[in-house]
């Protein structure tokens, strides 16, 4: 979560003093700072604030990581499924890699004789 970036980098001691970031806009902004954020595009985690402010294992940091450069969403198997239909991004779940051919057409699969 792009939210934990500060208090990762041990820029703060709660996500939300980070006064540079959306967080700390919704949390201790201003009514016009608020309404220059963006609503979300689904519902907002309910322990939002205690999500952002929990560490994360090294393996998920790492899977959130090749997520974001895939543009895949993270989280659970159902939450990704109906997130990527609801967003259209079901492109993102499938294999970045070109399927392997088979077949006549594959040159290893013809033997030379």
């Amino acid at each position: 979560d792009v939210e934990r970036n500060a208090l990762r980098a041990n820029l703060v001691p709660r996500a939300e003093d980070w006064q540079w970031s959306s967080l700390w806009r919704r949390e201790h902004g201003t009514p016009e700072q608020r309404r220059c954020l963006s609503t979300w595009p689904l519902p907002r985690p309910r322990a939002g604030l205690q999500f952002v402010n929990e560490a994360e294992a090294e393996l998920e940091l790492d899977a959130l990581r090749r997520r974001v450069k895939r543009g895949h969403p993270y989280g659970s198997d159902q939450w990704i499924e109906a997130t990527a239909k609801k967003l259209n991004l079901q492109s993102t779940l499938e294999s970045p890699c070109r399927p392997k051919k088979t077949g006549p057409n594959n040159p290893r699969a013809i033997r030379m004789n």
